[in-house]
Formats: structure tokens, C-alpha cells, sequence
């Protein structure tokens, strides 16, 4: 399949997944500084191997099922997942699939560590059919963001892995509500939506560590149930044209550039990110 810029899979499919496109020590550096901030928090330091924090993880839950309530907090203290965010790879891949020059990160980003559903049967373990558009704040108009999917171990449909419905950003936005697992498009309307003869079926994507999946806004997408014994850990990153809104203004100062360096300017935005306090508006509230 042709991925150069004229072709702009994304705008045509919705998504693509790129294989192993990154090197496994920029995800290395990740888990090991996760690794250390859950060794902070009562993990007993165990040798350093790729797959183990998928394991120890485990482990950790057990004995601190609160701690994995703060993710979102740990961020400040992850400058490897920002060096990831922001690396010139991330710039090649968009451009291949939506012809971007240059991009922005967007403050909507997370890390989530999805644990075996035996062990955490939480609404928001899963998370169900919706659009990533919802997540941008509705006072923002003609906002357009490319989501990058990356695991950081196996992340198959066993897993607990992403589903999506190629072609379905072209069925534009459809009216959501807030669930018990959080935000899901209406059944009815997604129900209706895809009769179009467009034969739109869901997709599981199997993905690996180096593995990045980068799909619309528009894309209907959600994630299953994790049926193994290991946690799944992964990021998911928003992405905007340089110079175009990336959705939730006032988060922080400016939005950090791909290619930029990490160093404390870029962490000090991450802090205000976590710190500033301004209340999140989301689209899918409206």
C-alpha cells in the first residue's frame, strides 16, 4: 500500500498501522521510568527486562489498586514518553499518512495501563464505541486531530486492544452521551450511520511493542476486554496541523512542536498541563 503523502490514507481509511516504525529502546526508557515511579510508590525494584512491567504491574495492583487511579500524574515524572511524543519519527509517520509538515502535540494525551479484567472489572476498564472528536473542548470549532495509538507491550484483541471501523470517519460526528464506561457514541445513530452500504465492519487491531496506529478524530473506535494475565500499557497522543487549534486551549502556555527538544521548557509545559487547574470542556458534554 502506497503511504506517501499524495495518498493520505488517513483521510481514505480513517487509520493505518504502521509496524514496528519505533526503535524499542525510545519504549524502553518509558517503561523503566514507569517502572521507577511505580517502585516509588511500593513496587518492590525488580532487574529491568522489556516485557517485565507488564508482569510486575500485576503485582503492584494487588498490593496498591489506588495508585493506578493517578496515571495521569505520573506524566510529569515520564520525560521519556515526551521525548517519544515529540520525536522526529512521529513527524515522518504524519506526514505519510495526512501530508502534515510539521505537527503539534496536543494536551489530550494519556498514559493508561489497562490490567486483566478477572482482576479489575471497572466500568472504565473498557472503554466503549465513541469518537476521539468529543475529547475537544466545543467552545473550539473546525478542530482537526490525528490520534497516535502506541502500545508499550502486546496489545492484541486478547489484551484488551483497540477495534475500529475503517472508513466511519467519513459518517462525521455522531451524537454522543456520557455512560457508565464514559463517553459512547448512541447505538441507534451509530446503528443507522453505518447502513449506508458502505459495508463498515469493525476491525481488531493487533498490535505489538514499536507498533504505532494512527487514526481520525471521526474514526468510531473502542477497546475490548483484557482476557490475559499481563496489564497493558499503552499511549494514545493528540495530534494537530502546525499552527491549527489541537482542541483544549489553556491547558498550557503553547503546544510543544515535533522535533523539538525535551528539556525543562517542554517538561515545565507538561506540569502546567497537570497543575494549571483549567476546567476541561468537552465536546461530547455539550
Amino acid at each position: 500500500m502506497d503511504y506517501s503523502p499524495k495518498s493520505h490514507i488517513i483521510d481514505e481509511l480513517g487509520w493505518v498501522h504502521f509496524r514496528q516504525a519505533l526503535p524499542i529502546e525510545l519504549l524502553n526508557n518509558i517503561r523503566r521510568q514507569i517502572s521507577d515511579q511505580l517502585v516509588l510508590a511500593g513496587l518492590r525494584r525488580l532487574p529491568f527486562q522489556s516485557a517485565e512491567l507488564s508482569k510486575s504491574s500485576v503485582r503492584f495492583y494487588r498490593r496498591n489498586p489506588r495508585s493506578f487511579a493517578s496515571l495521569q500524574g505520573m506524566l510529569v515524572n515520564l520525560p521519556a514518553v515526551y521525548e517519544l511524543a515529540l520525536h522526529p519519527l512521529i513527524g515522518q509517520l504524519l506526514e505519510r499518512s495526512v501530508g502534515w509538515s510539521q505537527a503539534a502535540l496536543s494536551p489530550i494525551h494519556n498514559l493508561r495501563a489497562k490490567l486483566p479484567w478477572r482482576l479489575n472489572k471497572s466500568p472504565f476498564t473498557t472503554v466503549p464505541w465513541h469518537q476521539d472528536y468529543g475529547a475537544s473542548d466545543p467552545a473550539v470549532e473546525d478542530v482537526r486531530l490525528l490520534t497516535l495509538w502506541i502500545p508499550l507491550g502486546p496489545a492484541s484483541a486478547r489484551h484488551g486492544g483497540l477495534e475500529l471501523i475503517p472508513r466511519s470517519n467519513h459518517l462525521g460526528w455522531l451524537p454522543h452521551a456520557r455512560g457508565e464506561r464514559g463517553p459512547e457514541v448512541d447505538l441507534l445513530s451509530m446503528k443507522n450511520a453505518l447502513e449506508t452500504g458502505q459495508s463498515l465492519t469493525p476491525v481488531s487491531v493487533d498490535a505489538q511493542a514499536g507498533d504505532v496506529v494512527i487514526f481520525d478524530q471521526m474514526m468510531l473506535h473502542r477497546s475490548l476486554k483484557n482476557h490475559s494475565r499481563i496489564c497493558r500499557w499503552s499511549l494514545d497522543l493528540r495530534y494537530a496541523a502546525c499552527g491549527e487549534s489541537t482542541g483544549r486551549p489553556g491547558q498550557w502556555d503553547r503546544d510543544p512542536l515535533v522535533g523539538e527538544r525535551v528539556g525543562d521548557e517542554v517538561m515545565k509545559l507538561v506540569r502546567q498541563r497537570s497543575t494549571l487547574g483549567v476546567p476541561i470542556r468537552k465536546r461530547v458534554d455539550e
